[in-house]
């Protein structure tokens, strides 16, 4: 059994300091001095050097796009969205990664493709897993124990392995983010990708315009079933057409 620390060794209390009045003496390297509105370590980095429940800066800069009191606000490219909702009724969920650190390790035949639930071996080749709405999965000819899928909208198309699961509710195709491998089956930026870089098909617009914030999770899809013989047939064209281009 581990010893527990000696309470002269213990790391302070966060924000005891705070109650008390007293500087700040938790040790973390955040927030730097510029970022205190009075003196160091004296304070919170807020403008009052308090809690704000209403931002003072955040006021002050009356954007509407980041209202200082938290309100629901429509998302760009979401279900509110009638025009592009009709050509892709799906909303692409793409969060960080389970199995790898963003692309680090990520495919490339490291040990992450043997991960169950990341990538599917087919033909040789490793799909990367999305996930799909029963219902919806099989109005498309998707089974039950999965299947290739294309995942596509104006900006592109991705190749990926689909498996229905409950956890999954209508209008929704959940998959990770990121992927270390870019795999064009055609000319690389005008073809679809079978790599499972999802992030061709999201937007690089900023969550809004005064910050500096990415919103991949704002991103209309479509998909449909997709074939072994489709992927071949895409690869086969890309190679004749190279070949009269010699």
């Amino acid at each position: 059994m581990i010893p527990a620390e000696k309470p002269e060794l213990r790391a302070p209390t966060s924000y005891n300091w705070f109650y008390e009045g007293r500087k700040k003496d938790v040790p973390e390297p955040h927030p730097l001095p510029a970022d205190y509105s009075g003196q160091w370590l004296e304070g919170l980095q807020t403008q009052s050097g308090k809690f704000e429940f209403v931002p003072e800066t955040l006021k002050r800069i009356n954007d509407p796009e980041r209202p200082p009191v938290n309100k629901y606000i429509p998302s760009w490219e979401g279900t509110h969205t009638d025009e592009l909702l009709d050509r892709f009724p799906i909303q692409l969920i793409s969060g960080h990664s389970r199995y790898s650190f963003h692309t680090l390790g990520d495919g490339k035949d490291t040990v992450m493709n043997d991960i169950k639930d990341h990538r599917v071996l087919i033909d040789g080749h490793y799909y990367l897993e999305c996930r799909l709405n029963p219902e919806e999965a099989i109005a498309r000819g998707i089974p039950m124990d999965g299947g290739l899928v294309r995942l596509f909208n104006d900006r592109g198309a991705v190749v990926c392995f689909g498996r229905p699961s409950v956890r999954v509710r209508k209008g929704v195709v959940q998959v990770y983010e990121s992927s270390a491998v870019y795999d064009p089956l055609g000319k690389p930026g005008f073809s679809t990708d079978r790599g499972g870089c999802i992030n061709v098909l999201t937007s690089n617009r900023d969550q809004i315009k005064s910050a500096s914030s990415m919103g991949p999770n704002s991103c209309l899809i479509q998909y449909e079933s997709y074939t072994l013989e489709q992927v071949k047939a895409e690869i086969k064209e890309w190679e004749m057409q190279r070949a009269k281009s010699a």
